[in-house]
């Protein structure tokens, strides 16, 4: 493992959360076509959570304001302040060559006994942070990334090819 040997490891940090959007029957398309399979309706096991109507919607200032998206927080027996360690379980180097993308597994237990799974895919992207050696060229930088997606139900294949 190349690493420049003056560089602390960097702590890596959750920068984006994204929840799967959750729709109801009613909004899906229903696709008429001539051959016989289609003739029941089909069935959505989705369901669209269910918020109330907020017709006056006030900012801090007092001023009217149209309302906004829906917050939707990460379920509680989720840590994110312990899931970038688990992402990078060998720490998080800036390197000087491309590695070989990477997939591992996570299985989260609370107190409880109940687990969440997860899958974490790693890769390396090329940072150019504007040096120039003294021969002229730019210093080339990988800084690895990585991709998590955390599910209740322990589908490891299905989440990796997710992420392939």
């Amino acid at each position: 493992q190349r690493r420049p040997k003056n560089l602390p490891p960097l702590d890596p940090e959750v920068l984006s959360v994204f929840v799967p959007p959750f729709i109801s029957r009613d909004e899906t398309p229903v696709i008429n076509s001539g051959n016989n399979l289609n003739k029941s309706k089909r069935r959505s096991f989705r369901k669209k959570k269910e918020r109330p109507k907020i017709e006056n919607v006030k900012n801090l200032n007092g001023e009217q304001k149209a309302p906004d998206t829906e917050d939707i927080t990460v379920p509680k027996d989720i840590d994110l302040i312990g899931l970038p360690l688990l992402c990078f379980p060998g720490g998080l180097y800036i390197t000087s060559e491309s590695k070989e993308d990477h997939i591992h597994f996570l299985v989260f237990t609370d107190v409880c006994g109940n687990r969440t799974y997860g899958v974490v895919a790693q890769y390396y992207q090329p940072m150019q942070d504007g040096c120039i050696s003294s021969n002229g060229q730019v210093p080339v930088c990988f800084i690895p990334s990585a991709v998590c997606v955390v599910s209740r139900y322990p589908y490891f294949n299905a989440l990796k090819d997710c992420l392939s």
